[in-house]
């Protein structure tokens, strides 16, 4: 959580809300203070997340259930094992033959989708993070440039992964490709960003620099 911004500074009902939780947390200077108070606010506009008393024992809750998951589900509670199921049936719906690659070196999902690419034998590959935002790139591509993002992984259900899966295949052998079905939730991004904050601070922290990546196969 280092690259977080600065705290900004909470208001007087902000701070209240926050001096009942963690004590002598807002006596503190703004450079001293927890980036838990970060994370639990709207950089800039110090707009709380939680904001009533009945929630505040849930997002606690869900910031300890953040440090102790062992990154095997997405953000949307979809387990990784049925996430990559349904990326590969999508695959060989459209006619491709799915391959299961680790990137070790970054937790940029631009940058593991580009290497992916890289290594696939159609420079097409998906790159997928653990939260769930999932990327089709190309091997031709530029890292942050791609075939198609997918960045608000809540959206996206097992059914969008097949989809995804048969675009990517679609790509790769030079066919049409279709759109990829979500579901909307505008609230999405609010109720989430402590948990997206935690899962990718974990990702990134298990990164090894240089590392190859690894071939696995899914049992």
């Amino acid at each position: 959580l280092s690259g977080l911004p600065p705290p900004a500074v909470p208001t007087p009902e902000v701070a209240a809300m926050y001096e009942r939780l963690f004590p002598r947390l807002t006596a503190a200077l703004p450079a001293d203070r927890n980036t838990l108070l970060s994370v639990l606010t709207c950089y800039r506009c110090c707009c709380p997340l939680v904001n009533y008393d009945t929630q505040i024992d849930g997002m606690i809750g869900q910031l300890r259930a953040a440090f102790a998951d062992h990154l095997r589900t997405t953000i949307g509670g979809l387990a990784h094992r049925d996430v990559l199921q349904a990326l590969f049936e999508g695959i060989r719906e459209a006619g491709g033959r799915p391959r299961l690659v680790r990137v070790r070196h970054s937790s940029d999902v631009a940058f593991i989708g580009h290497h992916g690419a890289g290594l696939s034998g159609s420079g097409v590959a998906i790159g997928v993070q653990s939260k769930g935002t999932t990327v089709i790139h190309r091997a031709d591509l530029q890292p942050l440039d791609n075939l198609e993002l997918f960045g608000m992984a809540p959206s996206l259900t097992l059914d969008s992964y097949r989809a995804i899966g048969r675009n990517a295949s679609g790509y790769a052998l030079g066919r049409s490709v279709g759109p990829v079905p979500t579901v909307m939730d505008n609230f999405a991004r609010a109720k989430l960003i402590v948990r997206t904050t935690l899962l990718h601070a974990q990702e990134t922290a298990a990164i090894v620099p240089g590392a190859p990546a690894v071939e696995l196969e899914l049992a």
